[in-house]
């Protein structure tokens, strides 16, 4: 009896899976059966089995870094958890982008809200934040501009993490959240 990937990565440990592994479970040879209607080419049959790889590698990289994609957010997170957890409101967000660029030299066409988890930037200047978003993702956002304008990339590295400490060391000094804080108390 064939297992499920699910199963084989449950029982075996997960950096031993291989391709013969795969080839044995029950989605590889379903889709075998289904996607080539019994005219089974050898040469589909190993593009299926790398995907079916890819997936195993996915959840291996999601294991080993609690839950992210990269490597690079799993260090962020754990460098800058207070940041992430101070959320600041829309228009406070505006403020801050807009003094990060002035202090730090860049140029920022647009910011637009848009759903509830993510940021995301593109070369024209335009950030798109989440409703209500964390100080930690305004600097990521902001600190990928910095990176374009200076660099000319997007990239997840050592260069965005330390422009992205030099954007919270900046917010502390200026103390743009605490000030909310403090009113509360």
């Amino acid at each position: 009896m064939s297992l499920s990937i699910s199963d084989l990565i449950e029982n075996n440990n997960i950096e031993s899976v291989t391709i013969e592994d795969i080839k044995k479970t029950k989605e590889y040879l379903s889709a075998l059966k289904n996607l080539y209607n019994g005219c089974i080419d050898n040469i589909y049959a190993q593009r299926h089995a790398k995907q079916l790889l890819r997936y195993v590698w996915r959840q291996r990289r999601l294991r080993k870094y609690n839950g992210y994609h990269l490597k690079f957010y799993f260090v962020e997170k754990q460098l800058f958890r207070e940041e992430y957890n101070i959320k600041v409101t829309d228009k406070e967000a505006v403020k801050i982008c807009k003094k990060l660029a002035r202090h730090f030299k860049f140029h920022i066409n647009k910011i637009r809200f848009y759903g509830y988890k993510r940021g995301f930037v593109n070369a024209y200047g335009i950030i798109r934040l989440p409703h209500n978003p964390s100080i930690g993702i305004i600097c990521h956002e902001c600190a990928h501009l910095l990176e374009y304008k200076n660099y000319h990339n997007f990239r997840h590295n050592k260069k965005l993490l330390n422009i992205m400490k030099r954007f919270i060391n900046y917010c502390r000094k200026k103390n743009y959240w605490r000030k909310k804080q403090n009113e509360n108390l």
